[in-house]
């Protein structure tokens, strides 16, 4: 009955763990939160579901909490990449530049091939002021995932904030050509199109 007994929960974690990730999907962070509070229930040293319970609890506005519930993650799994690079995430969001830029930096430490720690290392440095630095992560992001639409915007942005206007375009045009229905780079590249046109003699 023992064995029986641990399969059943292991499936019913499993299936708690599926359907919080699916409410995420859908905009609806209160179920999920009550799907992966259940998975831990089960099974307290379930580092993905504390992961995700963070996320959900920084979409409820619930930052405290979500970041406790990052820090339990990396309790039970110092090496865990996505708790560091989400939390890092969360901190980046929340103005915490410094403590951010820390743990991107160790997500990169543990998988230098971990193209989201480099995006998100160049975001921060971007909202440090240091443009340079943040343009370098994004190529290396770049390199290892040539198909990020997200990272091909952002780059955008930033060589666009920079006067570097032919460069943003070159990235404004990337990411419509991987993604035509990008309705924020249609706008950013319409706008800068505009302000290169006013610019002329």
């Amino acid at each position: 009955m023992g064995l029986l007994n641990a399969l059943g929960d292991k499936f019913k974690k499993k299936s708690l763990f599926d359907d919080g990730v699916e409410y995420m999907k859908h905009d609806k962070y209160g179920k999920a939160l009550k799907c992966f509070d259940k998975a831990l229930k089960i099974d307290s040293n379930d580092v993905r579901s504390w992961v995700n319970r963070g996320l959900t609890l920084e979409k409820l506005n619930r930052h405290e909490e979500g970041l406790e519930s990052f820090d339990k993650a990396l309790k039970l799994d110092p090496e865990y990449i996505e708790a560091w690079y989400n939390k890092g995430l969360i901190l980046g969001n929340h103005k915490m530049y410094k403590e951010a830029l820390k743990h991107h930096d160790k997500a990169l430490e543990i998988d230098p091939e971990y193209s989201k720690a480099w995006f998100g290392k160049g975001v921060v440095l971007t909202n440090l002021g240091k443009h340079e630095e943040g343009l370098e992560s994004f190529d290396k992001a770049l390199k290892l995932d040539p198909k990020d639409i997200t990272v091909w915007f952002i780059k955008a942005i930033t060589l666009k904030k920079i006067g570097k206007y032919h460069e943003a375009l070159n990235c404004f045009d990337k990411a419509l050509e991987l993604d035509p229905n990008l309705e924020a780079a249609k706008k950013a590249k319409e706008e800068l199109l505009s302000s290169m046109q006013n610019e002329l003699p």
